[in-house]
């Protein structure tokens, strides 16, 4: 298979998977009051204006309050039938139910999201918060698996991992890590048209939001040592991403001639997926386009898969 074409698929690849992360159209949905089972009423009150800033913050969500009637009309509203009667009154698609209840020092948070028109449960699962600032985590929690429809567990992504989940997996925030990666050198030109070699490398990485940066020390074709920086494209465990570098090769060339330098400064353009970014390992799979300016014009493709771990 022609290298170029692999590059191009996992940029593809890179490129589905974000927009994968969209949702098209809109959903009017309907929050309805929370159910307190032994909560102060402060805490209640300011966990449901939590989730409604959240709600609103995705533009695929259309959000609607409950009116004083619709809310006489369903106190305590906590199963399907209440939820579809509400969302049609309100004419909306979906309603979305949750409970707090208390637990020794624990919170425990439950939500039902509800079809209105197919009047089925989309959604229902609870997620605990051993203390009570735990509580705004829970809330983006609650409203990132509304918009994605996906359960509490699965929407675990960096910024919005409570104490409970931090215990279990120790990094699942962003952290200073190492990796070892090992591959192939696919010459494109130069390299003394050989087919291709085996690499692998060394990599200290620091994330810093949505963005890492690191160095590499690289075993491929000689030695190489680069400074890169990459764009993560999502918070989520599959997350592709796209970045750069800047370094310099040494290439072991086997015919070198009197007068042709075979180090050079190195260009590179990578792409790429990271799995299980939430936690404290991570799955790479990375592709780079390596340039090195020397005068046998260097150039390949390379591709790498390994493990990083939490430093």
């Amino acid at each position: 298979m022609n290298l170029k074409r692999v590059l191009l698929l996992l940029v593809l690849i890179t490129c589905i998977t974000t927009m994968l992360q969209a949702k098209n159209g809109t959903t009017n949905l309907l929050l309805m009051p929370f159910i307190n089972n032994g909560l102060d009423q402060s805490e209640i009150d300011t966990s449901y204006q939590l989730l409604t800033n959240e709600l609103q913050k995705f533009p695929e969500i259309t959000l609607k309050l409950p009116s004083e009637e619709t809310v006489n009309n369903n106190i305590n509203c906590s199963n399907l039938d209440c939820g579809v009667e509400a969302g049609k009154v309100e004419n909306c698609d979906e309603t979305l139910l949750v409970t707090l209840s208390k637990l020794g020092n624990k919170r425990i948070v439950q939500m039902l999201l509800i079809d209105v028109d197919g009047a089925v449960i989309v959604l229902a699962d609870n997620i605990n918060a051993s203390a009570v600032e735990d509580l705004d985590m829970v809330m983006k929690r609650i409203a990132l698996s509304t918009s994605k429809k996906k359960n509490l567990k699965d929407s675990a992504e960096i910024g919005a991992i409570v104490e409970d989940e931090e215990l279990s997996h120790k990094r699942r925030r962003a952290a200073k890590y190492v990796a070892i990666n090992f591959g192939y050198l696919y010459p494109q030109n130069g390299y003394d048209n050989d087919s291709r070699s085996f690499t692998m490398d060394f990599t200290n990485m620091y994330e810093m939001g949505n963005v890492d940066v690191g160095l590499k020390l690289a075993g491929r074709y000689g030695f190489s040592a680069t400074v890169f920086s990459n764009y993560l494209l999502t918070k989520s465990d599959i997350c592709p991403y796209v970045g750069g570098g800047i370094g310099i090769h040494f290439v072991g060339h086997n015919n070198t001639r009197k007068g042709f330098n075979e180090d050079g400064f190195e260009l590179t353009a990578s792409t790429g997926l990271r799995f299980f970014r939430t936690y404290n390992f991570e799955v790479i799979a990375n592709m780079d386009y390596i340039i090195t300016l020397n005068d046998y014009d260097d150039q390949a493709l390379v591709f790498t898969i390994g493990i990083a771990m939490q430093k």
